[in-house]
């Protein structure tokens, strides 16, 4: 953030002890409230004094001479182009524990700090390209400016800067520091002249305020961390102070008083979200002011967190009265009794404390309230809280919104079931907040449409002004006949229970989803092509079944075979393809010229050693057999058998294949053959039957004459005998072949 000869704010503390402080302020200075009437001493005793006047312009401001002179005393780096402009008093915030008290000058390029507060002088500067926006809000004590700085990620300089004003107009600074930061980032920044007249004539704005006019607060609401909670521990709300009318604009004392019943809010919407990640239970929109639903939620006579509790079975409900004597926000206890059951499962009374803090109390901006309640139905009770904030916001001028947040403090934390407690615990919380939001609508109702803010504190009452508690009774209040949701005290084996159930109830919705996603993905999908797809996946699941049934037949003959061959019983693997020359002899008429019925004793032996027996089989050597070199070579001739008993059978198939031909080739002819000569024995029986019809016939008719000179040169005896002979037998075979 600091640049040139300043230190960043995160800089180190100069220790510098001086001969003299700066004087002291002037008191019509300080009456007056001019933001530029400041203390710098005499001109006359400053050593540059009288060579620095002599070089200002005619317009220089008179009042800005002695703190220009000042300023470059304090800041002798300083270029002289660099103008002094405006000079405010302030207290620089750097962080919740340090606070720098000092004076603020601001040229046409930054704003310089300066501080000599208990001997310690502190310096720093910001440059003005660097505020992306200048806010302001009001205070109780002080009045805040907020330096919004655009600043890169993970860089150590902060995004906020916080500068407290006290005796000067807050509203001045802030329109003076506004126009110096847009003046400085504009492509065409005004001349010195036309800057200082502006600054001057802001100082005459007449303020006019109204009651429909509400946009002088600003939605960045101030946050220094300087609140703390009960335990000491900073607070995470933000700073939000009341708002108070500022008058120091308005010169026309006449008006003092009818301003002064007039504030101004903003006219947009006011966002807050507590911090450590609290999970967002209920949240609700009413048609009322957000000071009036503050009242009627925890005015000093409202009844609606002893509502809460009674319909939880709570008994003898007594709530306390807001007190700030322990710290600076506003508490109340709440106690009441519970049954419970003890160790043998007797139901007691046992008594029960809850309080809530007031966080944050900023009138018709924001509220905050914590709720910490005990958890007495849940397991390790002692080691947990129940929290719940309660945020009331502003919206617009007649509209509010209610938020709650929820979360769970540990304070020693079961690692293994802590999940399990979480769940029930945010789960009643949230149900607490539902319930909540609806007694406040009920609640809401009573007020009406007018005046609904005096009338919520008629009915409620305020805010801390009440020192005796109220005592919960059923006789005083108008109560439903029924409880919404009782609580239930509930061990770890039940959570235990409860939890499991829902998680298989969550795992089979989540698989209920899956699936029907599944079959809308697939009629999505497939809805043009279904047929086909129908078709294809009813063919597989054919395939597959046929493929199965065929595979465990195959799987049992093959564990039958390999049961029957561990038996010693298996085909002869040699016998059925090879033919050997006794079947070869009964088929064909061959030899292998050996005589194999040779009865001398030599043939004998060859014949047995060499397996060579009637039956023409060999046989089979085991292993043992294998050792001997006669042995090897005895296996060497009956593979060598094997393999020509393998060829002569392919011969012989070979063989039967083509007298399979053969004989349908002459079959086909003799059929044929048949055919003709069957035909022609047909036309000689023709022409017999003709002669004998003829021979009873004249011998003049001319037929009769041409078939006697035809049959004149052949012996008709002789083809009456060939015809019984031959045509006879060929319409007998003929007769076979077609019968």
């Amino acid at each position: 953030m600091g640049q040139g000869q300043c230190p960043a704010p995160k800089g180190s503390v100069e220790e510098a002890p001086r001969n003299g402080s700066p004087p002291e302020d002037d008191p019509l200075a300080a009456r007056h409230r001019q933001t530029i009437s400041l203390d710098g001493g005499n001109p006359s005793t400053l050593k540059d004094g009288a060579t620095v006047a002599s070089e200002y312009p005619s317009y220089y401001p008179a009042q800005l001479k002695p703190h220009d002179a000042q300023f470059r005393l304090l800041f002798p780096n300083i270029a002289k182009d660099e103008t002094l402009v405006f000079v405010f008093r302030a207290c620089l915030s750097l962080n919740d524990h340090h606070d720098f008290p000092g004076r603020a000058y601001v040229t046409t390029r930054r704003i310089y700090f300066y501080s000599n507060h208990f001997s310690l002088v502190f310096t720093s500067c910001v440059d003005l390209v660097m505020i992306t926006d200048v806010t302001a809000a009001p205070g109780r004590d002080c009045d805040f400016l907020f330096l919004h700085l655009d600043v890169e990620e993970g860089s150590d300089i902060p995004r906020r800067l916080t500068i407290k004003t006290f005796l000067d107009s807050m509203k001045l600074i802030h329109k003076r520091l506004n126009y110096i930061v847009n003046m400085s980032q504009a492509k065409e920044p005004p001349n010195l002249e036309k800057i200082f007249k502006s600054l001057i004539k802001m100082e005459d704005i007449t303020r006019t305020p109204s009651m429909e006019s509400w946009e002088d607060v600003s939605l960045n609401t101030p946050v220094d961390g300087a609140s703390r909670n009960v335990d000491g521990k900073r607070s995470d709300k933000p700073f939000k102070p009341e708002l108070r009318p500022d008058h120091d604009l308005n010169m026309n004392k006449r008006k003092h008083d009818h301003d002064s019943l007039r504030i101004k809010l903003p006219s947009q919407p006011v966002h807050y979200v507590p911090q450590g990640a609290p999970l967002l239970a209920a949240e609700k929109f009413y048609d009322i002011s957000s000071k009036a639903l503050f009242h009627v939620l925890f005015g000093d006579k409202s009844a609606v967190c002893q509502l809460l509790q009674h319909q939880r079975s709570a008994q003898n409900i007594r709530q306390g009265p807001w007190s700030s004597l322990h710290s600076a926000h506003l508490r109340r206890d709440i106690k009441y009794q519970i049954k419970m059951a003890d160790t043998f499962g007797r139901l007691r009374l046992t008594d029960v404390s809850d309080y809530q803090i007031v966080d944050v109390l900023n009138d018709h901006l924001c509220y905050v309230v914590t709720d910490k309640r005990t958890p007495w139905h849940l397991p390790f009770k002692r080691y947990f809280r129940l929290v719940s904030k309660i945020v009331i916001t502003y919206v617009s001028k007649s509209r509010c919104k209610l938020a709650i947040f929820t979360k769970v403090e540990w304070l020693w934390e079961p690692y293994i079931i802590r999940s399990i407690i979480d769940r029930q615990a945010l789960n009643d919380l949230e149900q607490d907040a539902l319930d909540l939001v609806d007694l406040v609508s009920e609640e809401v109702k009573r007020l009406g449409s007018h005046n609904q803010t005096k009338m919520a504190i008629a009915l409620f009452g305020h805010i801390g002004r009440q020192t005796r508690g109220t005592e919960f009774t059923e006789d005083s209040q108008n109560l439903k006949p029924y409880l919404r949701r009782p609580l239930k005290q509930s061990g770890i084996i039940p959570l235990l229970l409860e939890t499991s159930g829902s998680l298989l109830q969550s795992a089979v919705s989540s698989l209920m989803i899956w699936f029907w996603g599944l079959l809308r993905w697939l009629w999505k999908t497939c809805r043009a092509h279904s047929i086909i797809l129908l078709l294809l996946a009813f063919s597989v699941l054919i395939n597959a079944f046929h493929s199965y049934h065929d595979t465990v037949e195959w799987w049992h003959e093959r564990n039958a075979g390999n049961f029957m061959s561990r038996l010693g019983v298996g085909p002869n693997r040699v016998m059925s393809k090879a033919v050997y020359i006794k079947d070869m002899d009964d088929a064909i008429a061959n030899t292998t010229g050996i005589d194999i019925s040779n009865p001398g004793s030599c043939f004998s032996t060859f014949r047995e050693s060499n397996a060579l027996g009637f039956s023409d089989m060999p046989r089979i050597i085991t292993p043992s057999e294998t050792n001997t070199k006669d042995s090897r070579t005895k296996l060497q001739l009956q593979r060598t058998r094997e393999r020509l008993g393998i060829y002569r059978h392919n011969l012989l198939v070979a063989l039967r294949v083509v007298n399979r031909i053969e004989k349908e080739v002459v079959q086909a002819e003799w059929e044929r053959w048949l055919q003709q000569e069957t035909q022609k024995c047909h036309a000689i029986e023709t022409l017999l039957k003709d002669r004998e019809r003829l021979n009873d016939r004249d011998g003049s008719d001319e037929t009769v004459s041409d078939l006697k000179q035809r049959f004149a040169a052949t012996d008709i005896e002789d083809i009456q005998y060939w015809y019984e002979d031959y045509c006879l037998s060929c319409q007998q075979e003929l007769e076979k072949i077609r019968g």
